[in-house]
């Protein structure tokens, strides 16, 4: 019985450390994919999903870890803080949420394919009404 419970806690052990190591990696290529990121600028097109209205032009820019809208932050928002996953070997998606001293909030949600930025940038006033736009980069 003793010998069955040395070989669990070995295989237990070997399957932890694997784990660690896929995790490093993983976070390897996070904090690449991050990096990647970091200090570029990128214009894009807003596009409202619903109703009608005119598409309008933004710049976005990924600096010292956090994300900058140009319109937004005319309007009073912040720069946020910003988060990577790895979609796929050719996709990197990012995400955060802005927000501005009257209790306003912006969540953006990015995918980067082959030098295309396309995603969604979700406006929630403090009321709880939501704007949603669409956007893809020039």
């Amino acid at each position: 019985m003793k010998r069955y419970l040395g070989i669990g806690v070995v295989v237990t052990c070997l399957v932890f450390a694997g784990y660690i190591v896929a995790a490093a990696a993983t976070m390897k290529e996070l904090n690449a994919a991050k990096n990647s990121l970091n200090n570029t600028q990128w214009t894009i097109t807003l596009k409202p999903m619903f109703g009608k209205g005119a598409s309008e032009a933004d710049v976005i820019s990924f600096v010292n870890g956090e994300l900058v809208s140009r319109n937004l932050q005319n309007a009073g928002y912040q720069a946020a803080g910003f988060t990577v996953r790895i979609k796929d070997e050719e996709t990197v998606t990012w995400n955060t949420m802005q927000k501005d001293d009257a209790g306003n909030m912006v969540f953006w949600t990015g995918d980067i394919k082959n030098g295309v930025m396309k995603g969604v940038m979700s406006k929630h006033d403090k009321r709880g009404r939501a704007y949603d736009f669409s956007f893809i980069s020039q």
